[in-house]
This record gives structure tokens, C-alpha cells and sequence, in this order.
């Protein structure tokens, strides 16, 4: 019923249906490619979880209006404290940047 819903709509909604549905289930196959073939690393998940925030942004930048420009700005100090900790840290987490 979704994917008849979503072919009717524009490509944001789809984009952001496929975001919803990818945020919410990215674990599981990780977990079973994890469990009956590659092992997966903390750095699979970071980077899973890494495209998914960008495609969010991307998707967010597609529908820009004025309004989200103090949203852009806290996305931006969240990114520069990520680094200024890096930088006291001697080492980029990118578990700190995540959280």
C-alpha cells in the first residue's frame, strides 16, 4: 500500500519515505549479514548510519526555505564542536560526531 501511495507522489516524499523506512530497519540486515557471513564492524554501522544522516540533509536541502537556516546553523555547531573534540582528543570518533 506504500509503494502504491508513494509512486503517486513527488521524488521528496519518496526520498523521505525510503529515509523512514531505511532509519528504521538498516540494523536488521546488518545483524543477519553479521550473523551468517561477514562479520560487521562498529565502522559498517558509522557509515550506514552516516549516509543516512546525509541523504536526510540532502533531502532536507531539496525543500530549502528561509526558516531552516537556524536548523543549518546548530547542524553546523554540532559538526565544528565534533571537530574542536577531535582536535582535543588527538583523534577524529566519529561516535562523538553520531551521538
Amino acid at each position: 500500500m506504500l509503494s502504491q501511495q508513494a509512486g503517486n507522489q513527488p521524488a521528496r516524499v519518496r526520498g523521505a519515505l525510503f529515509l523512514l523506512v531505511a532509519s528504521v530497519s538498516y540494523n536488521l540486515p546488518l545483524a543477519i549479514v553479521n550473523a551468517h557471513g561477514v562479520a560487521v564492524g562498529r565502522n559498517a554501522l558509522i557509515g550506514v548510519e552516516a549516509a543516512l544522516m546525509g541523504f536526510g540533509l540532502l533531502l532536507a536541502l531539496s525543500g530549502w526555505r528561509a526558516e531552516m537556516t537556524r536548523w543549518l546553523l546548530m547542524i553546523g555547531t554540532f559538526f565544528v564542536l565534533a571537530m574542536v573534540l577531535a582536535l582535543f582528543r588527538q583523534g577524529f570518533d566519529p561516535k562523538s560526531f553520531r551521538d
